[in-house]
């Protein structure tokens, strides 16, 4: 009884902490792929990092953002601030 309460403990928690990692590269994965976005680049200013992003027309305020945030995420290991220009390539 022991043995068999103690297999099933292990059972529900190597099954719980495996349901519940979180896969950071599927935003990476998205940015990437993501049909308007075509390049990004950034530039180290000094006290700020200017990231430039080419895209094709009619980005809408919703992808700028998840852009944004993104780049954050990406970028936010030099811990500075962050601006942003989006280069419309037709």
């Amino acid at each position: 009884m022991r043995h068999l309460f103690l297999a099933i403990t292990i059972v529900l928690l190597s099954s719980c902490s495996t349901t519940h990692h979180h896969h950071y590269d599927n935003d990476h994965k998205e940015f990437a792929t993501h049909p308007k976005v075509l390049d990004h680049e950034y530039i180290d200013k000094g006290d700020h990092i200017l990231v430039i992003i080419k895209h094709k027309p009619k980005l809408s305020k919703q992808e700028r953002k998840r852009i944004r945030r993104w780049c954050r995420k990406h970028y936010g290991h030099y811990n500075k601030k962050m601006r942003f220009k989006f280069n419309i390539v037709k």
